[in-house]
């Protein structure tokens, strides 16, 4: 899985040669967490051709599309580089305000916080949900939560 911050090499491969001329390949993307470009061309009596996207920010699952008229294929990927390295949930004795999580920055750019939530509960994770604010800056870490913390 690529990180935030880094180049990632795609190959767009053909069943057979595309034609005299070439073939050009519509891409898209169902997230901003990737700058890619809109089109790549196949030359002609190629069956495949590579371009590079750049990843912009930590990300769960998305598709890259890559269409030629009515015939698409879709790639899921996800960008990593914010993790929760470690977690206090449930400590033993009175535990009120004693929870806390460690978040991660593994990527080699700064994360604005602002469009993640930790999420929590027992059934599903939509019991408690606190947004988060800040930006985490490369290689750093974060302690949310601690004693008498809300």
């Amino acid at each position: 899985m690529p990180l935030a911050g880094e180049t990632i090499a795609i190959t767009v491969a053909l069943d057979k040669p595309a034609p005299e001329g070439g073939l050009a390949i519509a891409l898209a993307t169902s997230s901003d967490a990737l700058s890619a470009p809109v089109q790549v061309v196949i030359p002609g009596a190629s069956a495949s051709a590579r371009f590079e996207a750049y990843a912009l920010r930590p990300t769960s699952r998305f598709t890259l599309r890559a269409a030629m008229g009515q015939t698409a294929k879709e790639l899921v990927l996800r960008i990593g580089g914010l993790e929760v390295s470690e977690v206090v949930a449930d400590p033993i004795g009175i535990d009120d305000g004693s929870q806390w999580i460690k978040l991660r920055n593994r990527s080699s750019l700064p994360i604005d916080l602002s469009g993640y939530d930790l999420k929590a509960g027992e059934l599903d994770y939509g019991l408690v949900t606190v947004p988060l604010t800040g930006t985490l800056p490369a290689g750093g870490c974060a302690v949310i939560g601690g004693p008498l913390q809300s």
